[in-house]
């Protein structure tokens, strides 16, 4: 019995030995090897803190919203639509139509990275790729016809998604 032990420990001591000298003059990319595989180990473990968050982080309550009237509307009347008022719709004007993106408050409301086009005509910063309203020209009148193209996309994908309620009364 203790003659096999003695046998398996130089056995395994003889494998150890064959081991470092094949990894010897290529450390280097044995210790990047490893390295490599903890960060791939490392990113496909769960983590604990976010899954804590996930399970004590309660939903929001669904806010009930006023249904909006459909009508046409004065540039000073849609301010009340940006979306900060959760009871309230949330509304986009694009090319004078009034969108109503209530669905997509995650984007268009006052936090989402869309919220800059709510309650307003958001058509002159979208056709310009702008995420500030042009306080001095707040035309659409002297686009470039690269600028058109991109607020008649704009324009489609609106018309797609979401309700025209109104709109704009100049």
């Amino acid at each position: 019995g203790s003659r096999l032990r003695c046998k398996m420990a130089a056995t395994g001591d003889g494998m150890l030995k064959q081991l470092r000298e094949a990894i010897r003059g290529s450390e280097v990319t044995v210790f990047v090897t490893l390295g490599v595989a903890l960060l791939i180990l490392r990113a496909m473990a769960p983590r604990k803190e976010e899954e804590k968050k996930k399970i004590v982080e309660p939903e929001p309550e669904p806010v009930e919203v006023d249904p909006v009237e459909k009508r046409d509307y004065k540039a000073e009347e849609l301010v009340q639509f940006d979306g900060k008022d959760l009871s309230k719709a949330v509304l986009v004007v694009i090319k004078g139509q009034i969108f109503d993106v209530t669905d997509r408050r995650d984007m268009y409301g006052p936090d989402g990275p869309y919220g800059v086009f709510a309650g307003k005509d958001a058509s002159r910063m979208l056709a310009k790729m702008q995420t500030r309203p042009d306080a001095k020209n707040p035309s659409i009148a002297d686009l470039t016809s690269e600028e058109q193209r991109s607020l008649d996309d704009w324009e489609g994908y609106f018309l797609v998604k979401y309700e025209i309620i109104g709109h704009l009364i100049k």
